[in-house]
């Protein structure tokens, strides 16, 4: 297969599953609501936000770096061990975060609900 076609189906492949996912929210809004109710879709809601402004401040922005730094990596072991350390990476500071959170839960909810519950 040339590098032309290969581009074109990768490009294609990327399309649809990008305007697939830009129908998440249509389809699961109508569902959320009906089974959870509004009360618990807000709390849904803002568990989904706190997670999406968390995930990169955990990552340290690593999947960037990865994008720019693995696609001219030529050799696969050093490719591999990258890979392998970085999922490390990951993996230790969001136990590190997550640590965090959960100890300092009490004085967080203090802070932001005037409520310790």
């Amino acid at each position: 297969m040339s590098q032309y076609n290969k581009f074109v189906k990768n490009v294609f492949f990327i399309s649809i599953a990008t305007f697939l996912v830009s129908f998440e929210g249509i389809i699961l809004i109508p569902i959320l609501t009906k089974f959870l109710g509004s009360t618990n879709y807000g709390v849904w809601s803002q568990i989904k936000v706190t997670l999406n402004f968390i995930g990169p401040v955990v990552y340290f922005g690593i999947t960037t770096a990865m994008v720019r730094f693995l696609t001219g990596m030529k050799s696969e072991k050093n490719y591999n061990k990258s890979i392998m350390s970085a999922g490390f990476f990951i993996i230790v500071s969001g136990l590190v975060f997550s640590s965090i959170l959960f100890l300092l839960s009490g004085k967080l909810s203090l802070l932001l609900l005037n409520d310790v519950s």
